[in-house]
């Protein structure tokens, strides 16, 4: 879960939630921007003062105070490791905008719920708190990135159950939840294809490969659960469709996993330390170093030479 791909959902958030740049909005929304443009130093400050600076300005609209604040918390969750400044971050997003029925409003909500989740099964272990928030999301605005989350937990949780019945189950709804993710984007596409009439570029070159990369990362997912239930023969066909070139940093956790259970424990530790690499900070790089030590399909590897680095806090 902690591999979840928040710099580029902050990048798909900020594109398109985007409110109109009213006139008392202007600053905020321009300190916004900039604070995105740092988010890939090597250390959060520049950017935290930024996105601090754009929430004092202040935003004039709940909407761009929204997309601040999610901004923020995301920042905190993947940069800083400040998790309860994260979930803060969250709860006021949530609470904001919970009276306003537009898409952008609703885009953030979700993503805020999504994140929440993230962090209270991710810090406390709590599976039934963080699906309740992944269903209280897909009530609010149905979203692909929030069903492959929930997917992802729920593989963990099944590779982990002792009981068969127990373990099929929750495999069982992390394969429902992957094809979701899958197919919801497939008709995505193929709406934005029929609107341009089969012309080319015209969401940009940019929106393309964020897009690519997405639906690359949510078929590992189903590839990995597929493999997980010895569908080899449909696991096989879902990977030859994923493009090697769109496997970004993002889906670096999930290619892990499936590299440890097809038996690969090398590829799996290089995958490790390229998602290891986004984080900045010794906090966040131990958060994932937690992660990792209780992931049940890493436990084989736990003690292996050239492993140490991925298990043991900074």
């Amino acid at each position: 879960m902690r591999s979840l791909p928040l710099a580029s959902l902050v990048a798909l958030a900020i594109a398109s939630t985007a409110a109109p740049a009213l006139a008392d909005d202007t600053e905020a929304q321009r300190l916004l921007a900039q604070a995105y443009e740092r988010w890939r130093d090597d250390t959060p400050d520049r950017c935290l003062e930024l996105a601090e600076q754009a929430l004092a300005a202040p935003p004039s609209t709940p909407l761009v105070r929204g997309q601040v604040l999610l901004f923020l918390g995301s920042l905190h969750q993947v940069k800083t490791g400040r998790l309860d400044d994260a979930l803060a971050c969250y709860d006021e997003v949530e609470a904001l905008l919970q009276d306003d029925p537009g898409e952008p409003a609703r885009r953030l909500r979700v993503q805020a719920l999504t994140r929440k989740a993230n962090i209270i099964y991710a810090e406390k272990d709590d599976h039934a708190a963080a699906i309740e928030l992944y269903r209280q999301a897909q009530e609010v605005l149905h979203l692909a990135s929030t069903a492959d989350t929930a997917s992802q937990l729920c593989y963990r949780v099944g590779r982990g159950a002792a009981d068969p019945a127990e373990r099929a189950r929750w495999l069982d709804m992390a394969l429902t939840l992957a094809q979701e993710a899958v197919d919801s984007v497939e008709q995505v596409r193929a709406r934005r294809d029929g609107q341009q009439g089969g012309r080319q570029g015209g969401e940009g070159a940019r929106g393309g490969a964020r897009r690519g990369a997405f639906a690359a990362k949510f078929r590992v997912q189903l590839v990995l659960v597929l493999e997980a239930l010895e569908r080899k023969e449909e696991a096989a066909a879902v990977w030859a469709e994923v493009a090697p070139d769109d496997l970004d940093d993002n889906a670096q956790y999930q290619l892990a996993l499936l590299r440890a259970l097809r038996g690969d424990l090398d590829g799996a530790a290089e995958a490790l330390r390229r998602s290891m690499a986004t984080r900045p900070t010794a906090s966040t790089r131990n958060q994932l170093r937690k992660y990792v030590r209780t992931e049940p399909d890493f436990q084989a590897a736990l003690e292996r030479e050239g492993w140490q680095d991925l298990v043991k806090d900074e």
